[in-house]
């Protein structure tokens, strides 16, 4: 069981780590460079530590309930939870101070960047789940 729960969290930090690296080099060409305040390094860590946090969830929970689909219905709520928590936070948080000057100019424009890589822990976890799991 946790051979397969682990196999899904690599995969899922691998799969959501090239989707913030695209995404960032699109939103780069496009908009302004953020690499400052969110480096690959920064993306590559957190993609890991939130596959690593759901596969140990999910392992905790799958020993805890025995039925499997209540089990996994909990951890989904827990993750799910943690992304829109996620959102709330990065509003809450102070904006960073760029020193590169086409980031300064479109420092606004921020948060909006990192919100939708909030979610794409979950989304890879989600989408690739059914083929590992039982």
């Amino acid at each position: 069981m946790f051979k397969s729960i682990f196999f899904l969290g690599i995969i899922s930090a691998l799969a959501s780590i090239a989707a913030c690296y695209v995404y960032t080099l699109v939103y780069f060409d496009m908009l302004a460079d953020f690499s400052e305040a969110v480096s690959l390094t920064t993306i590559i860590v957190t993609c890991v530590a939130i596959a690593m946090g759901a596969v140990i969830l999910t392992y905790v929970f799958r020993s805890l309930i025995k039925n499997i689909k209540i089990s996994d219905f909990i951890v989904s709520l827990i993750f799910s939870m943690l992304s829109l928590g996620a959102v709330f936070y990065i509003l809450n948080a102070p904006d960073p101070e760029f020193k590169n000057e086409d980031a300064a100019i479109m420092a606004e424009y921020f948060k909006g960047f990192l919100m939708p890589m909030v979610f794409f822990p979950a989304l890879t976890w989600f989408t690739f789940k059914s083929l590992f799991t039982a």
